[in-house]
């Protein structure tokens, strides 16, 4: 025990140093630049170069050594196409600052101890999912290696322009590559446990109040084509995936229950602006579901988050085709559905061979499942619903008037024969109108206007092609007619290969990628106040401000005992509480935690039964002796939980 007796007493001795004698000598004093602020200035110099003249910035808090980096990504300098930058709000440069308490010296460290906060234009969807890249590129090895070629910041802005591209190929909460199958052009989470009990907030911040009101007709939609599918008879093969409400799976006809009695998201609004606001916020949304249902508010965030198309409202002066497609009468999207490596292959495509444009229509509750798996070949498939006489692949026609008859509900479909039906099913039930929206009609007709690749193998017959290569067509625009609003006499005329009809779509096309929502730029003023961290952190780093903490650099019992005295310090931190060693052994701890974050489903339940047994949860260190190149054992020791379960005891 002597050996533990001494590392007490060389902490402690430590611990009543005068920030006058502490010393910590970075890797930054071995960089030919000895003074820390010439460095910056020199890592700066290079950002700008290379990046432009605005994309790097450095400034100080009056009456503070704070240093706060102000670094712009620019998505056109990414690897993200302009498809994928338009789905993700990208309409704007990021801007993510870093702040260092102890100056340049702390920049110089390499390690950046006040945070990393990236600011998104308004409705961009990763902004959030870039700042956590960019704090853990910060704690790891990576940008040391790179800071001696061209600096820290050079190293920062590069490799954020490098994972822009592929972001929606990883999990948007802990960066692990998706399977086949689960990515797609919105981010999405992987099923691990974690990230699948991390979800429900993860959703909440894809969309902000302001978005909501923007996506009210598309929310409207998403609901309608759920409830539709979870009415057919077919739920069991187009309700993909099945409905899953706070964990629990529901079926078919429980989800149609629930979305029965799902309100229209546009009058929840005007609710909201009848009442002075200017959008209904989350909250607002949520308490107008829980008075219809308590598990409507689960539905939604279910219907929201498992959607993996992008989808945005055509304004007025952007719709297209209005001789056919009305205001009154139908509603219009963009539609965007193929993950960034689809879209870059159908890109690829696309200038080989040329393109045109081509109709493809399907019954409304088809759409649940084309929205999140996108469009894909159905041949062959129980998601076949007629049959295949030109072949396997993707149909598409070139006549409005020929898609319009398969647009329509499957009810409808069963009065009369359809050219290729294989046969007739049991008519669809009777589906009853749930709200009064645009879309609560039980009979909706959606079209998807795709843009298709003349890649060879294309069987051509008349108005009718089969596309073999799902990658060779892309969807562009979404129609919604209601009810029989659209006959396909009406539209006996609208063929996609006439000149006047290709030019028109192709110019709205190019307007859609050239516009730019206004941006509204933050007032100057003085730099803000570094971020006031919690007690726990702020006591967290012994020293002088921005000295990196003691044990930085230590390993085994030094390195352990170090982080000891470091947590024995923080006295204002109520979630962590009552540090011991176990039987005088520097490598075992025993500590308390309660007080777990209330905003999420896990935190509340935990605190709940905490509560309840009136003890905090008891948890066990065990460090190895090479600790931190092996990492801890961590284990619970009390109170006991169920097995199988969550739940303590």
């Amino acid at each position: 025990m002597a050996d533990v007796e001494d590392l007490r007493s060389a902490s402690d001795d430590e611990a009543e140093e005068s920030e006058d004698d502490y010393a910590y000598e970075s890797e930054a004093s071995t960089d030919p630049v000895a003074d820390a602020g010439d460095q910056l200035d020199v890592d700066v110099a290079r950002c700008c170069a290379r990046f432009g003249d605005e994309s790097a910035e450095r400034s100080t808090t009056k009456g503070s050594r704070t240093l706060i980096v102000t670094l712009k990504i620019d998505p056109t300098r990414s690897q993200a196409s302009a498809e994928t930058r338009q789905a993700w709000g990208l309409t704007a440069p990021l801007s993510a600052k870093l702040v260092f308490s102890g100056g340049a010296t702390q920049y110089a460290s390499g390690y950046c101890d006040a945070g990393i906060t990236v600011t998104a234009p308004e409705g961009c969807i990763v902004g959030r999912q870039v700042e956590r890249l960019l704090e853990a590129f910060w704690r790891s090895p990576l940008h040391k290696r790179q800071r001696d070629t061209e600096g820290l910041l050079y190293a920062t802005l590069a490799y954020a322009n490098q994972r822009m591209g592929s972001l929606a190929d990883v999990c948007a909460i802990c960066d692990a590559p998706l399977a086949f199958g689960e990515a797609s052009i919105l981010p999405s989470v992987c099923g691990r446990p974690l990230c699948a009990h991390q979800l429900e907030t993860f959703g909440k911040l894809l969309v902000g109040a302001t978005c909501l009101a923007a996506r009210a007709d598309v929310l409207d939609l998403l609901v309608a084509t759920t409830r539709l599918a979870a009415r057919s008879r077919r739920a069991a093969d187009i309700l993909q995936p099945p409905c899953v409400l706070d964990g629990t799976s529901v079926g078919a006809a429980a989800a149609a229950k629930i979305l029965d009695r799902f309100p229209s998201f546009e009058r929840i609004h005007e609710t909201a602006r009848n009442d002075g606001q200017s959008a209904a916020g989350f909250a607002a949304v949520e308490g107008a579901l829980l008075k219809v249902d308590k598990q409507a508010p689960a539905a939604l965030r279910w219907i929201m988050t498992s959607n993996k198309a992008h989808l945005v409202a055509l304004p007025p002066n952007m719709r297209l085709l209005e001789r056919i497609a009305p205001e009154a009468t139908c509603r219009q999207f963009i539609m965007l559905s193929q993950p960034p490596a689809r879209q870059a292959r159908f890109a690829a495509l696309k200038a080989r061979h040329g393109s045109k444009f081509a109709w493809h229509g399907s019954p409304a509750e088809n759409w649940h499942c084309i929205l999140r798996s996108g469009l894909r070949s159905a041949s062959g498939t129980k998601l076949q619903l007629h049959g295949a006489a030109h072949g396997a692949g993707v149909y598409v026609s070139t006549s409005l008037s020929y898609s319009i008859r398969y647009a329509m509900s499957a009810r409808r479909q069963h009065r009369g024969a359809l050219p290729g039906r294989a046969g007739a099913a049991a008519p669809e039930p009777e589906t009853p109108q749930f709200n009064d929206s645009f879309f609560g009609s039980p009979d909706l007709r959606i079209i998807a206007l795709c843009e298709v690749a003349e890649v060879p193998g294309i069987t051509k017959s008349a108005n009718i092609w089969v596309v073999p290569d799902e990658d060779a067509v892309a969807t562009r625009f979404l129609f919604v007619y209601r009810g029989e609003a659209l006959q396909a006499r009406d539209a006996a005329g609208e063929n996609t290969l006439a000149p006047a009809f290709d030019r028109e779509v192709r110019a709205r096309v190019d307007a859609l990628k050239s516009a730019r929502r206004p941006v509204t730029p933050a007032p100057r003023t003085e730099p803000p106040p570094p971020p006031e961290l919690p007690p726990a952190k702020a006591q967290r780093t012994q020293g002088p401000p921005g000295a990196p903490p003691k044990w930085l650099g230590k390993t085994g019992v030094p390195r352990i005992m170090s982080e000891f005295q470091s947590l024995r310090k923080w006295a204002s931190a109520p979630r962590v509480h009552d540090l011991e060693l176990v039987g005088d052994a520097a490598t075992t701890w025993r500590f308390s935690v309660a007080d777990f974050d209330g905003d999420c489903p896990a935190g509340r339940d935990l605190n709940g039964d905490l509560a309840q047994l009136r003890v905090p949860i008891r948890m066990e260190i065990t460090f190895p002796s090479d600790y931190p190149t092996r990492p801890f054992f961590l284990r619970c020791v009390s109170p006991r939980f169920c097995w199988d379960t969550g739940h303590v005891t």
